[in-house]
């Protein structure tokens, strides 16, 4: 059997769309994950049980990133920056993997302004999951 010029293009067409269609609809878009109250209050709450306070802020980075920011003042400078960092690295990631809300923390300290506009950053700690915690200090 042989299909006319019109025949042909019709199917293929037809095969075009279809499998247009099916790929559009499998296509789910996931929203980015996002960082609820819950979360939040999880992460205020496991730190302060150990007698820390909370991060001045906590963001998702593009970089799924899970970012909480601490500001320092000179006492808690007298103390490892380092073990600082990584001890509520920790608590954090801890605290937020039955979320499955991102793989990647980031602790970060800063100090004191220096002056307006300016950040004084003692460094981070690092973790990606499947890896370690490392430490980066500040340039």
């Amino acid at each position: 059997m042989t299909l006319s010029p019109i025949a042909s293009l019709l199917l293929v067409v037809g095969l075009w769309f279809g499998i247009t269609f099916v790929c559009c609809a499998s296509d789910k878009v996931t929203p980015p994950p996002q960082l609820t109250t819950e979360h939040r209050k999880a992460i205020s709450s496991a730190l302060r049980v150990k007698g820390y306070r909370s991060p001045v802020s906590l963001e998702l980075t593009d970089g799924d990133f899970l970012v909480a920011t601490f500001e320092l003042n000179e006492a808690d400078t007298q103390n490892s920056l380092r073990g600082f960092a990584e001890e509520r690295l920790l608590i954090i990631r801890n605290t937020m993997l039955p979320f499955h809300v991102v793989n990647n923390y980031r602790v970060t300290l800063n100090g004191p302004s220096p002056g307006q506009g300016l950040i004084r950053r003692y460094g981070s700690a690092r973790f990606i999951e499947g890896g370690g915690v490392t430490w980066e200090p500040a340039n």
